[in-house]
């Protein structure tokens, strides 16, 4: 819940100026500090979905979001040889491992975000190191099997730890002391503040920005017309939609309270760890979330939520999922989960 207040100060003498200005501001911190109501999601479905388990040889190190391209199933993996891996989405076969560590110029220094262009067949990784994205053509009409180029940033895109791609050209990146930043590599169209969801936690919008940057998770929709970001500590979920060419707040929904202790957001043993991982289709917001106070594995459920922010349904899985993305069909999702032995393991859900 978004509250507004409005006041009108007319000018008097100096005391009843002050006392004026006293009574507005009590009222600016009430309305700042109103309740807001947090109610944990309860899904009318619940059920056990069937898994396959497509690759069990390659060992990730840590695997960011998976992406789903045609046939493709992209990896982004933060190991000490290979950052991306290409796999066949129906049999789990390794097509391809690239994107060396290193500062030649098929090497990437500090890749960040990774983001897929569904739209012109693109494969973006930002190099934060290097302040460039490094575009990857993997399309295959071409008949190479993946062709790079360097997506050049304009100066208010280059500082940004975490650009994605949308649509088209049009790039979204969030930041601590300007919000949402709508762009195109060479031009920054929008600035988006992104007010705080609870004044009594968050005093301020920088306050919920710097709380987001080390607390929050985001992804976008295949489509590109969804941004959707969430909490990690506590509960909260807010969604963006891009419609004529400009960012338009959705929702904003309060599953969990976010409790902290000390200054730098520090969790305390009633602290509810919250969303750990989304995937956005057309309809549908998919999310693995703990949900609970000191949980001591990762998540064995995705949760299923319409793109106002009610829960639809939950699936669980027999295996701790680590990330995942959900195709477009709203009936199949790739994971990278803990198998038997406890390395990573590529599976298939159907849900």
């Amino acid at each position: 819940m978004l509250v507004t207040c409005q006041s009108t100060i007319i000018i008097a003498t100096m005391k009843n100026g002050i006392l004026l200005l006293t009574i507005v501001s009590a009222i600016l911190l009430s309305c700042n500090t109103k309740e807001i109501e947090y109610e944990a999601p309860q899904f009318p479905i619940n059920k056990k979905v069937e898994v396959r388990v497509l690759n069990d040889e390659y060992i990730f190190r840590y695997a960011h979001q998976p992406y789903i391209y045609d046939s493709l199933l992209i990896v982004a993996d933060m190991n000490e040889e290979n950052t991306v891996c290409i796999f066949n989405r129906y049999t789990g076969n390794l097509i391809a491992a690239f994107g060396n560590k290193g500062n030649g110029p098929e090497e990437l220094v500090q890749p960040t975000s990774f983001s897929v262009n569904h739209s012109r067949g693109m494969l973006y990784i930002q190099d934060y190191g290097k302040q460039t994205i490094a575009s990857y053509n993997i399309d295959n009409k071409n008949g190479e099997l993946f062709t790079r180029d360097n997506v050049a940033l304009v100066q208010g895109l280059k500082d940004k730890p975490n650009i994605y791609c949308l649509k088209d050209s049009f790039f979204i990146a969030r930041n601590v002391d300007e919000g949402l930043i709508l762009a195109t590599p060479n031009r920054i169209c929008q600035k988006v503040k992104v007010d705080t969801p609870d004044g009594s936690v968050f005093k301020s919008s920088k306050d919920w920005a710097i709380y987001m940057y080390a607390n929050g998770v985001q992804n976008v929709s295949s489509d590109g017309k969804s941004y959707v970001a969430a909490s990690t500590i506590g509960g909260i979920l807010e969604l963006f939609e891009l419609e004529d060419n400009a960012l338009k707040h959705s929702f904003t929904k309060h599953y969990f309270k976010p409790i902290f202790s000390g200054v730098g957001y520090q969790p305390t043993p009633e602290t509810i760890y919250g969303f750990c991982h989304l995937s956005v289709t057309e309809k549908y917001i998919y999310a693995t979330v703990h949900g609970k106070a000191n949980p001591t594995s990762m998540p064995t459920s995705i949760w299923q939520f319409d793109k106002k922010g009610n829960p639809v349904a939950l699936f669980e899985v027999e295996y701790p999922i680590e990330n995942f993305v959900v195709a477009d069909n709203d009936a199949i999702a790739y994971a990278t989960a803990y198998g038997d032995s406890g390395e990573q393991v590529i599976i298939e859900i159907k849900i």
